[in-house]
């Protein structure tokens, strides 16, 4: 079975603003530089011949073991998605898809790195529809376990809805309790698949998705330089996303969309005393 949903490619500005319009609240987004890609965590690129629990569970130990040597903060042991938000944000292999509900943050995402010929694009998912299901497929029990701990800061709660047993296959709104800057401005928040074994695809195919709830808007590479421009204009920049000196770097290259801006009249050239 195919994963199922709407597509539309955009030819102009407003049809972006158009898309954005008509998602309305109720959308969650992601931005990928090639529009080719499927939605696919970093953990399911990885190649690994042994149970996939067994490569999460083996990662996960690893980074709380050697974590700290880099950085100071420390979820608890048994707060398994603070840890896994964690090993997301450095870069580390994990079952969770970066989402934001911010519609323009999905394009920078998808545009910043944006190839000269390759179209880009935006997947949105409706999140109302992710809860809807999750409310009718988990089991009673289940349900209540999470319903009273919908950050999994125990790691009880954490087994019953991901846990290796873990048989039905659903994608899950989620975000650890305790957030990091870059989460907070990006307005991100993570989907997860509940059963690790299989793929993010897989287990948002067993959910049944029509073009309702999942869409994808294709941006042509021709598209691109003016959609920078627009969301330069709109101060949305690797220097305001990724806070600190390496994303203030980040920000300058993009200023290539902007030559008024990076060289204006009058600049002197290297050497030259202002």
């Amino acid at each position: 079975m195919k994963l199922r949903y709407r597509v539309k490619k955009a030819a102009n500005l407003k049809d972006l603003e158009s898309f954005e319009r008509h998602c309305g609240d109720r959308w969650l987004f992601r931005g990928v530089r090639d529009a080719c890609w499927n939605l696919e965590s970093t953990l399911d690129r990885v190649p690994w011949p042994k149970k996939r629990w067994k490569l999460e569970a083996g990662l996960v130990r690893k980074f709380q073991r050697h974590g700290h040597l880099y950085d100071t903060i420390a979820p608890k042991m048994s707060s398994i998605m603070e840890w896994l938000a964690l090993m997301q944000h450095y870069g580390a292999p994990t079952r969770l898809l970066d989402f934001t509900y911010s519609f323009w943050v999905a394009v920078f995402m998808a545009c910043e790195k944006q190839g000269k010929e390759d179209a880009a694009a935006v997947w949105a998912v409706d999140w109302k529809w992710l809860k809807k299901r999750r409310l009718q497929v988990l089991s009673k029990k289940v349900r209540k376990a999470y319903d009273k701990d919908k950050h999994c800061r125990r790691s009880s709660t954490f087994k019953r809805v991901y846990g290796k047993r873990i048989k039905t296959k659903l994608v899950i709104q989620q975000n650890a309790f305790r957030l990091n800057e870059r989460h907070v401005i990006q307005q991100g928040v993570f989907l997860c698949p509940t059963v690790v074994e299989k793929s993010f695809e897989e287990n948002l195919r067993a959910m049944a998705p029509t073009g309702k709830v999942l869409r994808k808007l294709i941006i042509p590479a021709s598209l691109g330089t003016k959609v920078r421009k627009r969301l330069w204009r709109m101060n949305m920049t690797s220097a305001v996303l990724y806070p600190g000196l390496d994303g203030f770097a980040r920000s300058l290259a993009h200023m290539a969309d902007l030559p008024d801006v990076l060289a204006p009249h009058g600049l002197l050239p290297l050497g030259h005393e202002e």
